[in-house]
């Protein structure tokens, strides 16, 4: 009885520290880092060089799963009643239909915040002079995904003398006018600064006027 026993519990073992290592050789990459987000399509990456990827299912406890290019797809909808955390079970189905779970992850679901656009750091308010002449072009920002990025098409830039006529510049891209650069050179306290009609090219909806319009007032 006593020899039984043990070789169940080496069996045992020997099974256990297999599986173990068979699920160690499986790891996750989420292309939009550290969390999922709400309305955008998350890509997970199943990296173990003996699996097919293919030939893996995965079950997500919300939002709709796809499998893309070799890529786990997971689109969480805009709805009040979005969880806290998400868990992602990845599981391997092997021939007798069973299937094996392959490794199991969390991750926490956020909201994309923004896109804001900022001159030298600032969007409304006061700039000093030395901020403003170091300035070469808009800074988009972003609390999202990382593989979600947000470029700048166009905008006008105005700038208005304390005394003096306004100077207009159709900028193209994020990058200030050289008619643009050349007045920053020698900014007085009291001038405006003016960026509106921004315009943001957004991955897989286009173009994106945003709203509002930054307005500094340069000082000391």
């Amino acid at each position: 009885m006593k020899k039984i026993l043990f070789a169940l519990i080496a069996f045992s073992l020997v099974f256990s520290s297999a599986n173990a290592q068979f699920k160690g050789k499986s790891r996750i990459i989420n292309h939009s880092g550290d969390a999922l987000y709400v309305g955008w399509n998350n890509k997970l990456e199943l990296k173990n060089k003996k699996i097919n990827a293919a030939n893996v299912k995965v079950i997500c406890n919300q939002g709709k799963v796809t499998f893309e290019k070799g890529l786990f797809v997971i689109h969480i909808p805009k709805t009040k009643e979005n969880q806290k955390k998400v868990a992602i079970i990845t599981f391997f189905k092997v021939k007798n239909d069973k299937n094996i779970i392959i490794c199991r992850v969390k991750y926490p679901i956020k909201n994309i915040s923004g896109p804001t656009v900022t001159f030298g750091g600032e969007s409304k308010g006061e700039l000093s002079i030395d901020n403003v002449k170091n300035v070469t072009e808009l800074t988009v920002n972003l609390e999202g995904p990382k593989d979600l990025n947000y470029k700048i098409s166009k905008y006008k830039f105005v700038y208005q003398p304390k005394e003096g006529p306004a100077s207009f510049y159709p900028c193209s891209s994020a990058k200030l006018h050289k008619s643009a650069l050349n007045m920053l050179k020698e900014p007085k306290v009291g001038d405006i600064i003016i960026c509106a009609n921004i315009y943001v090219e957004v991955p897989e909806s286009g173009s994106k006027q945003l709203p509002g319009a930054i307005v500094l007032t340069v000082k000391e």
